[in-house]
C-alpha cells in the first residue's frame, strides 16, 4: 500500500487530492480489496523542516481530538483509487494544520496493511516564524534578555520580506 498526494502542501479551503495505491506482493493489483482512511489534525507548530526551532501559528487553535473515519470502499481493478478529501469544519486558515490520513488495505484473510500520509495546511502566502534564542522547554534564564529571531517565509522556506510589522511580546507567569 502506498499513500501519496501530488500537493505538497494545501491551501486553505482545498481538499487532500489522495492517491491509494495497492498491489499483492507478487505484482496483481489489490482489485475488490477493501480500503479504510481516518483523518486526524493538528496544530503545526514547525512545519518548515529547513528552519528547525522556529515556531508558525498558535498552538492552541481548537481542532477535533480524534481521528475521523473518511473513506470505506473497496480498490478499483487497477489497485489505485482517488479521493478528494475534505478537511473538517474546525479547520480554519489561521495556523499551519498537520493533516494525517491513515490508510489499511485488507487482504482476503482480513490481515491489513496500514500507511500513513502527511501533509500541511499551510493558510496565508507568507508567514512569520520566531525562533527563540534560548531553550524554549525551559525558558530564558531569570533576570535576563529573552532574545529571538524573526523571519517571513512562505510554504517552501524560502524568506519573504516585508515591513511594518508589527510584534507583541506576552510574558506568562506560571
Amino acid at each position: 500500500l502506498d499513500l501519496d498526494s501530488a500537493q505538497k502542501t494545501l491551501k486553505p479551503g482545498e481538499p487532500l487530492k489522495l492517491i491509494a495505491d495497492a498491489a499483492y506482493l507478487y505484482g496483481a493489483p489489490a482489485d475488490g480489496n477493501r480500503f479504510t482512511a481516518r483523518l486526524a489534525v493538528a496544530a503545526e507548530q514547525s512545519p518548515v523542516e529547513s528552519l528547525p526551532g522556529y515556531f508558525f501559528g498558535d498552538p492552541t487553535i481548537a481542532l477535533p481530538r480524534e481521528a475521523r473515519d473518511i473513506i470505506d470502499t473497496e480498490f478499483p481493478a487497477d489497485g489505485t483509487l482517488r479521493q478528494d478529501v475534505a478537511l473538517p469544519d474546525e479547520v480554519k486558515p489561521t495556523a499551519p494544520i498537520a493533516v494525517v490520513v491513515s490508510g489499511s488495505v485488507y487482504e482476503t484473510g482480513g490481515r491489513t496493511v496500514t500507511r500513513t500520509l502527511k501533509r500541511v495546511m499551510w493558510p496565508a502566502p507568507a508567514l512569520v516564524g520566531v525562533r527563540p534564542l534560548f531553550n524554549p522547554d525551559d525558558g530564558a534564564d531569570a533576570n535576563s534578555t529573552a532574545r529571538f529571531e524573526v523571519m517571513r517565509v512562505d510554504a517552501a522556506g524560502k524568506p519573504q520580506p516585508a515591513k511594518g510589522l508589527k510584534i507583541t511580546l506576552v510574558r506568562e507567569l506560571r
